[in-house]
């Protein structure tokens, strides 16, 4: 009798632990599983993100982008959302037109300022890592007039760009913030030139 007990209890040892074996098996499958699906989603997305900073920096070493702009900070800091199709940045080639407009009428007709220009000096910087921003700069000089700007763009991986610019006829810096667009995809609608 003692030798049938403890092959009973041997053999229902085993039976449970090939139970446990078997049960903790679809779970640690399952995690393993949730850890390979978030690892290539993470590939994945650098993937896309390298993708999207070759397009960026293919725009902005070729100078033909706009930067539509989607919020306005005034010379004193204070931000406004702004309508992309009236608050823009151009550049083509070496030609560049910078507009905002914040309500109706004013000189250029989309209530702000419209310059036209050269650019003058133009440095492509494609940061340090695929991580940091691009970024280019460079000075302009408006038509009719003999004094320079400068202007430097910064643009993320994700096509967030953010645009500071110095110009000879306002008082301080003036900054926009949106997104970068090719010359053929703007929505843009251009005022009367001030200068």
């Amino acid at each position: 009798m003692k030798s049938f007990t403890k092959t009973t209890i041997l053999t229902l040892l085993i039976v449970m632990l090939s139970f446990t074996d078997y049960a903790q098996t679809p779970v640690a499958s399952k995690a393993k599983h949730r850890k390979e699906l978030r690892m290539k989603k993470k590939a994945e997305k650098a993937r896309a993100s390298l993708e999207s900073r070759k397009y960026y920096a293919y725009l902005l070493k070729n100078r033909a982008f706009v930067l539509e702009a989607t919020e306005f900070y005034g010379p004193r800091g204070v931000m406004m959302p702004v309508s992309p199709s009236t608050n823009f940045l151009a550049v083509r080639k070496n030609k560049l037109i910078f507009q905002f407009g914040l309500g109706a009428g004013g000189r250029n007709g989309v209530g702000g300022m419209t310059a036209e220009g050269f650019i003058n000096h133009y440095e492509f910087d494609p940061g340090k890592n695929n991580n940091k921003a691009l970024s280019v700069s460079g000075s302009i000089q408006p038509k009719g007039s003999g004094v320079r700007g400068f202007f430097t763009v910064t643009v993320m991986n994700s096509g967030v760009a953010d645009l500071s610019i110095s110009l000879p006829f306002s008082s301080g810096q003036i900054r926009m913030s949106g997104r970068i667009v090719s010359l053929p995809k703007a929505g843009v609608f251009k005022g009367q030139t001030d200068f």
